[in-house]
């Protein structure tokens, strides 16, 4: 019984009613859990034993092995132990729960929800490929259910999102597009559609299909998204996140409406007050500025957002920005400061393990730009012969690079040869390389 082991695993680290519920409960409460008179839930059980301290494994397989435990709570269970880390209680417990569903009425509920929780588990451990079977696993058995929309919606986003991770791009704009259409179509507020849980969910969507259209530079679809979602918002009488006037902004400059981007991005400098947030849009603004060749102004912004990123501590590099203010000392025949700057971001991706190959692509083609500015032709080749090997990246980027690599090799002095390749440089770029 969990009661008895509990209250046996207590005795044996020493400890008293008392000071395992310190913080935690009353002791009159864990006296009624010791005794088996009550149940705690599935946030008591984890946090119970945190306090306990040591293997609790054990402690776990009693609760959920225990008739008393409603399938929700060992779900719910599993759920928590996947957040931290341990996946084989999370295991244990999701076959607890296949096990016990075998006659019951809603068991392809709740077949579904254990298949999300592993997968949730196995996004958490990036083995994307294993998660993206459960959760397709997930979702045909929520289709053969009348669970709720929402529920149906979720495991819409999971499949696409973790498509996007695999570099699956037509499967994930094809499944959070169905995912879209359906979270926009709920009415929030009621008892099955929390409004709290539709708006969370809707973000997230649109955020994944955003990037998805923004990678396959789909601008047009992009542009129709992120201002329905923003009409979405202002439908339910809330002010859009800055995260989808963002995502709008950015479309702008791929359609080139550099206007209507820089009164988007803003607005939500004037709204928001998270400093990723504002950052974002400061080098949204100076790459509209840089479109226009109005470099000094550019630097100001990337210089704005630095300073922002310091006062706030943010850990995160900004890798983004110091690439662009590394194109603006370049442009302005900095060489020096651009060199100082590409320093500090080779310094800084050393110590870093998750930078984005899209990023670091962008400061190799500028450190080539740089040594092929320099005279340092051969040097600039072999940076760009780097930049090649890194995967990851789009086919826009790979045709970057080759770009950078014929300007290195180009020997004709002739403006026009020049100002052809800058144009089909202009025209691949989207915010940037």
């Amino acid at each position: 019984m969990f009661a008895t082991y509990l209250r046996t695993l207590r005795e044996e680290r020493g400890l008293s009613q008392r000071n395992v519920a310190k913080d935690l409960c009353s002791r009159s409460y864990l006296s009624l859990i010791e005794t088996g008179k009550r149940m705690p839930s599935a946030v008591f059980l984890v946090d119970l034993a945190d306090k306990l301290g040591g293997p609790t494994d054990i402690l776990v397989g009693e609760y959920i092995r225990d008739p008393n435990v409603s399938m929700n709570q060992v779900i719910t269970l599993a759920s928590l132990l996947a957040l931290k880390g341990r996946s084989a209680a999370t295991l244990e417990a999701l076959s607890a729960a296949r096990a016990r569903v075998i006659d019951s009425p809603y068991r392809l509920d709740y077949l579904a929800l254990a298949d999300e929780t592993q997968g949730d588990m196995h996004f958490t451990e990036s083995q994307f490929r294993t998660a993206l079977r459960c959760y397709r696993r997930a979702l045909r058995r929520y289709r053969k259910t009348t669970s709720r929309p929402l529920k149906l919606a979720r495991a819409l986003f999971k499949v696409g999102n973790t498509s996007i991770k695999l570099g699956k791009y037509w499967i994930a704009r094809v499944v959070l597009t169905h995912g879209y259409r359906l979270i926009s179509s709920l009415e929030p507020g009621s008892v099955d559609h929390p409004s709290g849980k539709i708006h969370d969910l809707h973000l997230r969507i649109v955020q994944s299909l955003g990037h998805v259209l923004l990678h396959r530079r789909d601008f047009a679809s992009a542009s129709v998204l992120y201002s329905t979602a923003r009409d979405y918002w202002q439908e339910n009488g809330i002010e859009p996140p800055a995260a989808i006037l963002l995502g709008e902004g950015l479309t702008g400059l791929g359609n080139e409406r550099l206007q209507q981007g820089r009164v988007i991005l803003q607005k939500v400098l004037l709204l928001s007050s998270d400093p990723i947030e504002q950052t974002t849009s400061l080098n949204y603004l100076s790459i509209i500025h840089r479109l226009q060749g109005r470099w000094k102004e550019a630097e100001a912004l990337l210089s704005e957002a630095l300073d922002i990123l310091r006062k706030s501590n943010v850990t995160q590099y900004p890798h983004a920005i110091q690439n662009e203010l590394a194109r603006c000392f370049l442009a302005t025949g900095r060489y020096d400061e651009a060199a100082r700057c590409l320093d500090d971001i080779e310094q800084n991706t050393r110590s870093e393990t998750n930078v984005h190959p899209a990023l670091l692509v962008e400061s190799y083609l500028l450190r080539g730009r740089l040594c092929s500015l320099q005279g340092m032709r051969q040097q600039a080749s072999e940076i760009l012969d780097l930049a090649s090997r890194i995967t990851g990246v789009s086919r826009n980027m790979r045709r970057l690079i080759l770009l950078e690599k014929l300007r290195t090799v180009t020997d004709s002095d002739s403006p026009l040869v020049h100002q052809l390749i800058d144009d089909l440089e202009t025209e691949l770029q989207v915010g940037g390389w």
